[in-house]
């Protein structure tokens, strides 16, 4: 059976701890379980221990990229953006510069009851993927000084009862930043900033239901 930090585990990965790290301390980090699904076949999901759920976890560098299928569920009863904090460590005291949040590439992606926040430019990035959120919250985004985006790439992109917010850069800010087929739905894309902002530049098709820009 495959293991992560000496747990075993079949399908799925349970994050038990919040600290950002890859130690052989019997402690699951996020870290550590993307790494653990990118190694192994077949798509995976992450869900988190109930004692750290509603926790915060400090990146102290950028997380690996996905490159394989996964779902990253903050809660498994639904309960929300609460689920899980992932923090990018900008403007809190850690490291100047900050981190990105979440990284795909040529995968099917879900990320669900998390909030992304504090990030140097992007909140969520997925080239070549079909990418799905459902109540996540991205909010904070913009130490990079030119640029900063809530989520980008290109595939297809879904965003279902979720928030994107407090993007906010010197120049060219965006909610989404997307090529590919686009769809929102009981959403909010608000307070966008910079000399260039926008809620969305699509390339593609969007179809918008019930939110809010």
């Amino acid at each position: 059976a495959f293991e992560v930090d000496g747990v075993p585990f079949d399908s799925g990965l349970v994050v038990t701890t919040q600290d950002d790290v890859i130690l052989a301390d019997g402690k699951v980090s996020l870290r550590e379980a993307i790494t653990t699904a990118n190694i192994t076949p077949g798509a995976d999901t992450i869900t988190f221990a109930e004692a750290i759920r509603g926790g915060t976890i400090e990146l102290l560098s950028d997380l690996p990229t996905i490159p394989d299928n996964l779902v990253i569920d903050g809660d498994p009863l639904d309960g929300g953006a609460s689920g899980i904090v992932i923090d990018g460590n900008y403007g809190s005291g850690g490291a100047s510069r900050g981190f990105n949040g979440l990284t795909a590439d040529g995968v099917e992606v879900g990320f669900e009851d998390l909030t992304i926040q504090n990030t140097a430019y992007v909140g969520i990035s997925a080239t070549r993927s079909n990418t799905a959120l459902e109540r996540v919250d991205i909010t904070g985004v913009g130490y990079q000084p030119t640029s900063a985006r809530g989520v980008e790439g290109d595939g297809s992109l879904k965003i279902v009862d979720s928030v994107i917010s407090g993007i906010s850069v010197a120049e060219a800010g965006f909610g989404v930043l997307f090529s590919g087929d686009v769809g929102i739905e009981r959403s909010t894309i608000e307070n966008i900033g910079g000399y260039f902002a926008t809620g969305m530049q699509v390339t593609g098709d969007v179809w918008i239901a019930d939110s809010t820009f």
